[in-house]
């Protein structure tokens, strides 16, 4: 594995306190095992849109740490009838197609988290003769990773941001970003820098959620949505949300193409609103809603461009 200065993509060397860049003289703190690779604007102040990597941190700390997918669903509100519905038509159709590529010997995962799905990529592909990395902007879910990795030696788990990837080009057979894009201040920035590190023939798996959709539910939802507010104390006070903006299909196709990937499949998948509206639904209402949205997915999937709630994606380097 070859790290490189994330900015200039130079040659680090491994200083007492810092990794430095040969070519453009950036220095990187080396108080991780892999080194603080994370962009400068990222270790300290405000991005573009009140986008701060210290606020982003916050909104993980409460989740503390987990051993699973399914335990960190439990903890984001999301009860186990909604994940039985959503994981499969999302991060399990991801896994579906990861698990196809036997071929891969190098995998990275873009927004790795807790590292969770990195290790069920493992188990679909096996780890003979294949190398594992995760990377994640915060610190407390590169921690965490660090943890479950500790006794698997073709894993790393590297602090650094998707939009300056601190990999040499061409590295990766596979690479899995699932739910990332939106919380990125530049997703096109980090779709350039992922085709950029991923191997000719290589194979992109993304998802994302879905902006007609999402901005259809909101619509329809309206109701407990002011009710979401008015237990918040938020009512008449709507404030932007800059950790989480979908891109539209469009803009997404173009920058997938531009950066020089081959769409091999495109779907829209979940037929539901977003989670967060399943907090205030009553366990029967919940189960006849998810009913509701898997019949009509089963059935009207010409309808997935206004209630298919996530893209999920399979994409080639050319």
């Amino acid at each position: 594995m070859v790290l490189v200065c994330p900015a200039c993509k130079g040659r680090l060397i491994r200083r007492s306190e810092a990794l430095s860049c040969r070519r453009c003289g950036e220095e990187y703190p080396s108080r991780w095992e892999m080194g603080d690779l994370r962009p400068r604007r990222c270790r300290s102040t405000n991005g573009d849109n009140g986008w701060n990597v210290q606020d982003f941190e916050k909104a993980y700390e409460k989740f503390g740490e987990y051993a699973s997918t399914r335990e960190y669903a439990r903890r984001s509100g999301i009860s186990d009838l909604l994940e039985d519905y959503r994981y499969p038509r999302v991060k399990g159709r991801l896994l579906q197609w990861a698990g196809e590529d036997r071929s891969a010997r190098s995998v990275l995962d873009v927004g790795c988290g807790g590292g969770d799905f990195l290790l069920e990529i493992e188990k679909r592909l096996g780890s003979g003769g294949s190398f594992f990395a995760g990377i994640d902007v915060v610190p407390v879910r590169i921690r965490h990773s660090l943890k479950k990795f500790q006794s698997k030696p073709n894993f790393i788990a590297v602090l650094g941001s998707a939009e300056e990837l601190p990999f040499a080009d061409r590295q990766f057979d596979l690479i899995t970003c699932t739910e990332v894009l939106e919380h990125i201040e530049h997703p096109e920035a980090a779709l350039h820098e992922i085709a950029r590190v991923l191997r000719p023939g290589g194979t992109l798996c993304l998802s994302s959620p879905n902006l007609t959709a999402t901005d259809f539910w909101e619509r329809a939802f309206a109701p407990p949505g002011a009710l979401r507010r008015l237990v918040r104390g938020t009512l008449f006070r709507r404030v932007p949300n800059p950790y989480d903006k979908p891109i539209g299909s469009r803009r997404l196709l173009t920058v997938l193409r531009r950066a020089g990937l081959r769409v091999e499949d495109f779907e829209r998948n979940v037929f539901l609103p977003h989670e967060s509206y399943f907090q205030f639904l009553p366990e029967a209402l919940e189960r006849w809603v998810i009913r509701g949205g898997g019949f009509l997915e089963s059935r009207a999937k010409a309808l997935s461009r206004w209630l298919g709630l996530h893209y999920v994606i399979r994409a080639r380097r050319r």
